[in-house]
């Protein structure tokens, strides 16, 4: 599986996707998830569940971090009051440590708060379960997954409201 080559930045900046880069930003999202060490099988079954919703992005529930003109990540968000859900959230492995997973959660969860969100709720890869954990999310257990029989996800959840 290629990985895409990122120019030096000036800076990340996150757009709104482009119907045609549907497919790119698909293949971006298996990349990213590859770096876990899945096997190809794995990848393939997953695949279908790793694309931007074209609608979504439409309503500004996701966007493209940019690095240098090219996508570096995504992300994607549900919105179902009283919560939210992170749908998607991946980084190209070559921006790998250049905060842009963080930039792609922190718009996660904005947005989902300007929706009226008091919660976004991750059902995470184990591989990634770190990154959100030092990024505030709560582990609140681990669910069967919908895509791999046998498979089990973590869980989490950011609360977006301050306590009174």
């Amino acid at each position: 599986m290629g990985s895409a080559v990122l120019d030096e930045p000036d800076s990340l900046i996150l757009r709104q996707p482009r119907q045609e880069e549907a497919a790119e930003l698909r293949d971006l999202c298996v990349r990213s998830k590859a770096s876990w060490g899945y096997d190809e099988a794995f990848l393939e079954q997953c695949r279908p569940s790793l694309g931007l919703d074209m609608d979504l992005a439409r309503e500004g529930l996701a966007v493209v971090a940019d690095l240098g003109g090219r996508p570096a990540g995504v992300a994607q968000i549900l919105v179902r009051r009283p919560g939210a859900e992170l749908d998607l959230l991946f980084v190209e492995p070559a921006a790998f440590g250049r905060s842009v997973g963080s930039t792609l959660l922190g718009w996660a969860c904005r947005t989902a708060r300007s929706r009226g969100a008091a919660t976004l709720r991750i059902l995470s890869d184990p591989g990634a379960r770190e990154f959100y954990l030092r990024h505030g999310a709560q582990l609140v257990g681990d669910v069967p997954s919908d895509i791999v029989p046998g498979r089990r996800l973590p869980l989490m959840v950011v609360h977006l409201l301050e306590p009174a």
